[in-house]
């Protein structure tokens, strides 16, 4: 997804330098790369600091040696006192929001490490169903979807634009824009999420006999190689972003 990526810390990017902001909290930052790509983009003026699960996914873990980037594991103390002792001028939360199991909690986690009038970010995949790869991916994410939900670890997966606006509506900011764009793929990226999702099944088949049903089982050895099928013969379409800006008052 670099071409949806690169959109989206160019849209980061402009609203740092619009909003004179002096700290920024990546809530969900995965890797990395956004907070890697604001440091070399303003050095030494940003206090930057990352929030995810890094203990329970290791293999997701940012290989970050930048000082300037402070990481907080999303399951330790360190993110309770992050809650109650430190405030950001800007949080931003990419690419994240579907796979929050409690979206709405999250969200108000957010709004609290926000200082006053400062900016928050939400993007994220959308959901589309306008030509035939699209539709296999919304196929794919439920198929991943239910079978999580059997084993006990359900999230959503991809939000409209109205649905994640529904959901910022349950926090005390103030939503100022929020768009939609279509970034089309390069072949390269189409074909590392192709690739990815194979492999993804390939690891879905081989947790099966880990199922405390035989029905749910036999239900996903017969679904999942159909969903693979679907993916090869399509491909998957992952064009659709939305962005969210909202303010706290």
């Amino acid at each position: 997804m670099a071409a949806i990526d690169t959109f989206v810390q160019r849209v980061v990017i402009n609203l740092i330098k619009k909003n004179r902001i002096a700290s920024v909290c990546d809530y969900g930052c995965g890797k990395g790369d956004l907070l890697t790509a604001l440091a070399n983009e303003f050095p030494g003026s940003l206090r930057l600091t990352g929030v995810d699960y890094f203990s329970k996914f290791p293999e997701a873990s940012p290989p970050i040696s930048d000082n300037s980037i402070a990481l907080i594991d999303r399951g330790t103390n360190h993110y309770d006192e992050l809650l109650d002792s430190r405030r950001f001028d800007m949080i931003v939360s990419t690419f994240a929001l579907h796979h929050y199991r409690y979206p709405v909690a999250e969200l108000r986690n957010m709004a609290t490490l926000l200082s006053p009038g400062g900016t928050m970010i939400l993007a994220d995949l959308a959901f589309d169903n306008v030509n035939d790869a699209q539709i296999v991916k919304n196929i794919s994410s439920y198929v991943t979807e239910s079978f999580a939900s059997f084993r006990g670890q359900y999230h959503r997966h991809h939000y409209t634009l109205e649905e994640a606006l529904d959901i910022v509506s349950a926090i005390d900011v103030e939503v100022t824009e929020s768009s939609k764009k279509t970034i089309p793929p390069d072949g390269a990226d189409l074909e590392e999420e192709v690739e990815s999702h194979l492999a993804h099944f390939d690891r879905m088949i081989e947790v099966l006999p880990e199922m405390k049903s035989s029905l749910v089982e036999d239900y996903f050895r017969l679904l999942i190689p159909y969903t693979k099928a679907l993916v090869q013969e399509h491909k998957i379409d992952y064009s659709s972003v939305f962005v969210i800006v909202a303010r706290k008052s």
